[in-house]
């Protein structure tokens, strides 16, 4: 009789268990700093009486997450939008669905920046994924702390960009 309650336990812990694993999130998050030796800066060309500063012996704060299609070093960077998951409202949001891609293609990179890109830490966004979201927050000490979530699923949502003052804004949904 202890057999088949212990089985029938198992057996519901393991359905139970089930949906989360199907509705689980992606997630990458950046590390909260980088420490660098040195920033070596080299210029095509050095006005005339002037040199170069070098600077050394840095700790450097994650300040930002953005999504780009391909390396970053490509210029790719992905547009944000507006979206609502789960009842919760995200302003930086992407579409990341590869089935559009080309054999070319590189996929989808989440791109950390640290100290307003000073230095860069990039890494490649499961191809299976479908819609992406960063989430941000202050530690304790106020320090920034920047994640990615993903979602297999694509979710809809207003499509919006605002820099400084041009701001577009297109009605049309994602999917």
């Amino acid at each position: 009789m202890k057999g088949k309650i212990f089985s029938i336990a198992i057996i519901l812990l393991a359905g139970a268990c089930m949906p989360l694993s199907a509705n689980a999130i992606y997630e990458i998050t950046c590390p909260d700093s980088v420490q660098v030796n040195a920033i070596s800066t080299e210029l095509e060309t050095l006005p005339e009486g002037w040199q170069i500063s070098e600077q050394k012996n840095l700790l450097l704060r994650v300040d930002s997450g953005e999504v780009y299609h391909g390396k970053p070093v490509n210029l790719g960077q992905m547009i944000p939008f507006t979206t609502t998951i789960k009842g919760k409202k995200y302003k930086d949001s992407w579409s990341v669905d590869t089935r559009y891609d080309t054999p070319n293609d590189t996929g989808y990179w989440f791109n950390c920046s640290y100290s307003r890109n000073r230095v860069r830490l990039i890494k490649h966004i499961d191809p299976t994924m479908k819609t992406c979201w960063v989430i941000t927050s202050k530690d304790a000490k106020g320090n920034m702390k920047v994640k990615l979530n993903c979602d297999k699923k694509i979710h809809e949502g207003r499509q919006s960009y605002s820099k400084g003052e041009n701001k577009v804004s297109l009605s049309s949904n994602i999917g």
